[in-house]
C-alpha cells in the first residue's frame, strides 16, 4: 500500500510543511542538514509533546524528491493538523500552504523570530513566533497545544480569509461528480452533441456567418 493510502485510513495525522533542500535567501543560507535538525529536534518533538499519539509526517517521508505528488496532496487534503512553518520564502511551502488553506480547516502557521518582515499575504494571518532553542521548544509545544485544542473545540470555524470569504459567500466548492459531468458535456459538445451550437457547413464569426450564407 502507498503512504497515500494509509493517509485516507489514519486520519490522526500531522503533515509539516517547510523547506527540505538547502535554502539560499538574501539574508543567508540553511542546509538541508539544519532544516531536517530543525524538524525532528524543533518542530516535530513540539507537535509530539503537544498531541502524543499523533502521527507526523514531513514531504520526505512520504514522496520521493522532486515535483509536488499524489502523497503530498493526500496529506494536504486528510491530514486532522497542517503545521507550516513560513520562516523562510519557499515557493513550495506557500504553494501547498494555499492549497490546505482552499481545503480545510486545522492549519497552524510557525515562524522563527526574525527581523525580516513576515511575507504581506500571510502577515495578518495568526502564526506562533518560536525560537530554535531548548526553552523554545519548550514554549512551542506549549503555544501548539493551546492552537490544536482551540482547533478541536471549532472544527468548523474558518482558519484564513480564503474560508471565511468562501463561507461569505456560500460558495460551494465542485464536488468530482461535479467535475466528471461538466468534463462529459465539454466532450459532447466537441462531438456535436444534438442540442449543441456545432455547425458543420462554415462558422459563426463574431459578426455572423462565413460561409456565405443569409445572416437573418
Amino acid at each position: 500500500d502507498s503512504r497515500s493510502d494509509r493517509l485516507l485510513l489514519v486520519k490522526d495525522t500531522c503533515f509539516v510543511i517547510m523547506p527540505i533542500g538547502t535554502q539560499r535567501f538574501g539574508f543567508g543560507e540553511i542546509s538541508a542538514q539544519d532544516l531536517r535538525g530543525r524538524y525532528t529536534d524543533l518542530i516535530r518533538e513540539a507537535v509530539l509533546r503537544a498531541r502524543p499519539t499523533i502521527e507526523i509526517l514531513r514531504a520526505d517521508d512520504i514522496a520521493a524528491p522532486g515535483g509536488i505528488t499524489t502523497d503530498i496532496f493526500t496529506a494536504l487534503m486528510e491530514s486532522r493538523y497542517v503545521v507550516a512553518d513560513v520562516t523562510f520564502p519557499n515557493p513550495n511551502v506557500f504553494y501547498e500552504l494555499g492549497i490546505r488553506h482552499a481545503c480545510r480547516t486545522g492549519t497552524v502557521l510557525l515562524r522563527e523570530r526574525r527581523p525580516e518582515a513576515v511575507p504581506f499575504d500571510i502577515f495578518d494571518l495568526r502564526h506562533i513566533e518560536y525560537e530554535n532553542t531548548p526553552t523554545g521548544l519548550k514554549m512551542l509545544a506549549e503555544r501548539m497545544c493551546e492552537y490544536f485544542d482551540w482547533l478541536d473545540t471549532n472544527p468548523e470555524k474558518p482558519d484564513n480569509r480564503f474560508l471565511e470569504l468562501a463561507l461569505l459567500k456560500h460558495y460551494e466548492f465542485q464536488s468530482s461528480t461535479k467535475v466528471r459531468r461538466l468534463a462529459s458535456i465539454k466532450e459532447k459538445l466537441a462531438e456535436g452533441w444534438p442540442g449543441s451550437c456545432h455547425y458543420s457547413g462554415g462558422h459563426s464569426g463574431a459578426y455572423g456567418r462565413t460561409d456565405g450564407g443569409n445572416n437573418e
